[in-house]
């Protein structure tokens, strides 16, 4: 066997490559319908979410303090009307990509049929919000967040990595769609949620 490093934008992950030149399988996983597949996709998915969501959410908290700080024409730029609507609205997303999350979360625990649309679409909504959120973040710092002096570049690199685990978001979609299409075809809903 052999563990050979992979570079990547985010430093704080590292990617490897496991060589099993001559290893033999403890055991053969028998998957004819894929849903061995699906279920680790589906737990990869919900996981790339779920640190989406989390980076998303301490990357503007972070920017909204440095708003609070960062003075110019004598006055905090956060007090700026334009800066408190930008700053809403990235809160206002992490909202709306947390509920996405939740109920990819609640479709997995209750073995939804429907389970696999919701985390790729989660996976797909959150990490795509996150990238955004990040990239914004670096702007409200004025282009200074890119530089080691703030943590915004980590949280960009973090949300790029993110992005492409899984599959890449536009995968997720058209699987999201395609199942989606199946489910009005069988008359299912899939927006019930549990009571």
């Amino acid at each position: 066997m052999q563990l050979s490093a992979r570079p990547a934008w985010d430093h704080t992950r590292q990617l490897c490559v496991l060589t099993c030149a001559s290893a033999k399988p403890a055991a053969v996983v028998q998957d004819p319908d894929g849903a061995a597949a699906f279920a680790l996709v589906r737990q990869i998915a919900l996981a790339a979410a779920s640190d989406s969501i989390g980076g998303a959410g301490a990357v503007s908290e972070q920017t909204i303090e440095y708003m609070k700080t960062r003075v110019q024409f004598d006055r905090p730029i956060g007090a700026f009307q334009a800066m408190k609507h930008r700053a809403a609205d990235l809160m206002i997303l992490i909202a709306t990509q947390e509920n996405l999350l939740a109920q990819g979360v609640e479709a997995a625990q209750r073995h939804s049929p429907d389970a696999d649309m919701w985390a790729a679409l989660a996976k797909a909504g959150v990490t795509s919000t996150y990238r955004f959120i990040a990239d914004d973040c670096v702007l409200l710092h004025g282009g200074i967040g890119f530089t080691w002096e703030y943590d915004c570049h980590v949280f960009l690199k973090r949300a790029r990595l993110n992005e492409s685990l899984a599959m890449s978001n536009p995968e997720l979609y058209d699987f999201a769609a395609t199942a989606l299409s199946q489910a009005a075809a069988n008359r299912r809903s899939t927006a019930e949620l549990a009571q």
